[in-house]
């Protein structure tokens, strides 16, 4: 950008040392970008005048643009190892909103991988649904956030229910 190219050069030369002055410049201008935005995936950074102006602004900005666009990622990653299961054990999983964005939390704070984290959680659950479905034939489970929040409690209810029709928790009776 051209201003942002003009704005660089004028502190540049009010720092009076030449060409170490827009190594100055460039330093000051981009030292939280090199921390905050190595890896966040941003591909391209394009230097406007408002970057060189409010460069935190804009900053803050790109980073929340940036988390934004990594939840949607993990989103789709959970999406995909749910398929994934339903492939492999003939059982479908679907997770709804609130279960997704409590694996989008778990995977960030916890720094897991979303395939990791849900194999982790849900380790139990090929043989537990499968016994789900010899029960009551259902092969399809809708799961909310309570299922992130205590997958074995969750399992451990459908499970019951498919047993005992009638004495599940308003969990277990909500997602058949």
């Amino acid at each position: 950008d051209d201003d942002a190219l003009r704005l660089i050069a004028e502190s540049a030369a009010k720092e009076k040392t030449g060409a170490r002055g827009l190594l100055t410049v460039f330093e000051k201008l981009f030292r939280d970008y090199k921390y905050h935005l190595a890896g966040s995936g941003l591909s391209q950074l394009r230097v406007t005048a408002e970057l060189v102006r409010e460069p935190k602004l804009v900053l803050d900005r790109l980073m929340a643009e940036g988390e934004k666009h990594e939840a949607k990622m993990l989103e789709e990653a959970g999406r995909r190892w749910a398929q994934a299961f339903g492939r492999e054990h003939g059982l479908e999983i679907v997770f709804d909103d609130g279960a997704l964005r409590r694996l989008v939390e778990r995977a960030q704070t916890e720094r897991m991988h979303m395939n990791d984290l849900c194999t982790h959680l849900f380790k139990d659950y090929q043989f537990g649904l499968g016994l789900v479905k010899k029960n009551t034939g259902r092969t399809r489970f809708v799961l909310g956030a309570e299922a992130v929040d205590a997958p074995d409690r969750c399992l451990s209810e459908l499970v019951v229910q498919s047993y005992y029709p009638g004495k599940g928790t308003a969990n277990a009776q909500a997602n058949a």
